[in-house]
């Protein structure tokens, strides 16, 4: 039952992140902000990637400076980022690890990383992270798969929100991606 839930989550994934990134290319993606507890995105988000992480024995630690965050923004794209950077750090760590989501929010603006202990990644590989024509996929360190969409999302996802994204990794000393959507 596990396995089929896990298969049926990473597919759910996989064409959720399809279909925003055919209606990017085809300009039917709108930004609908409204206000919602990123809190509780969040948590929702981590409950969904709780048996990718408990296959592979990761920790996912959520550390919110303040207890219930609150933003304006489109609440789908937000969640998309959310769940793909969070999958990518589970994809990408080694049995034992730890994933932390930590979540600052300012009057200027959220400031949000997903920072893991895993594989990393070279200079050469993050340098083409957010280029549509090259998509850089590799396999993770369970050999999971992966299209090489969803950080393409997640980038035009944030900078529909004015804001910027951006990753530090070395190898073999994990990832950090960190955003900042301004307010």
């Amino acid at each position: 039952v596990r396995l089929i839930y896990h298969g049926a989550c990473a597919s759910n994934l996989l064409l959720g992140n399809l279909l925003a990134w055919t209606r990017l290319q085809t300009d039917k993606l709108r930004l609908s902000p409204e206000k919602f507890s990123l809190s509780d995105e969040i948590e929702k988000n981590v409950q969904l990637l709780q048996i990718q992480a408990q296959k592979k024995e990761i920790d996912i630690q959520v550390e919110l400076k303040n207890k219930e965050v609150v933003t304006v923004a489109d609440r789908q794209m937000l969640s998309t980022v959310i769940r793909n950077l969070l999958s990518n750090a589970i994809k990408f760590s080694r049995e034992g690890d730890t994933v932390g989501l930590k979540v600052v929010q300012e009057d200027s603006g959220i400031q949000l990383s997903v920072i893991d202990e895993g594989i990393g990644m070279p200079a050469e590989i993050q340098n083409h992270l957010f280029n549509p024509e090259e998509r850089p996929s590799r396999p993770g360190t369970d050999k999971e798969s992966g299209a090489g969409l969803g950080l393409l999302l997640c980038k035009e996802f944030i900078e529909a929100h004015n804001g910027e994204i951006r990753v530090e990794s070395e190898p073999g000393q994990g990832t950090s991606f960190q955003l900042a959507i301004p307010q």
